[in-house]
């Protein structure tokens, strides 16, 4: 039987050291690609720009695109990425929301999955929302592990996942 879960997950835009319990500071870069969903973008970055005045030091919220050309959401808003896969800074919490293009276009290119799987295993987190876990699925973050997506698309997801032991 499988259990539903949920797509979105909300983390925290700080850690907590857990030998000292002081707050670090976390970037949290927003993957932003052509065909990106709306509320899948917009909706945890409002939830992580909320948490900037409430801890200290501040986090960085910023986006990422595979240049700073802009992008056009699923829904037709216009995005313009703060930075390129090729100039982005150092990423702590990496956000991969899906696209219109999460199950085949953002899989096929081999610069961007190269760019996640980097960027995925230096990140203190990687959150995939729904179809997302496509793209962490293709860098292999997500081998041997437990993953999930849209529940209409589990099968597809199963067959996707490298499974260890």
């Amino acid at each position: 039987m499988r259990k539903l879960a949920l797509c979105l997950v909300l983390i925290l835009a700080a850690t907590v050291d857990a030998e000292d319990g002081d707050w670090k500071p976390s970037s949290i870069g927003f993957l932003v690609l052509e065909g990106v969903f709306n509320t899948e973008l917009v909706a945890p970055m409002d939830v992580m720009q909320h948490v900037i005045g409430r801890v200290e030091p501040e986090p960085r919220v910023f986006t990422v695109g595979l240049t700073r050309d802009p992008i056009h959401t699923a829904e037709g808003l216009t995005v313009v990425p703060d930075y390129g896969i090729a100039d982005a800074p150092p990423i702590d919490i990496l956000v991969v929301a899906s696209t219109t293009g999460s199950r085949s276009r953002d899989r096929e290119n081999g610069e961007l999955v190269r760019f996640v799987e980097e960027r995925g295993r230096k990140a203190r987190h990687v959150v995939s929302l729904c179809w997302g876990a496509f793209l962490l699925a293709e860098a292999g973050l997500l081998d041997g592990g437990p993953a999930t997506t849209f529940p209409t698309e589990w099968d597809q997801m199963e067959g996707n996942i490298p499974r260890s032991g």
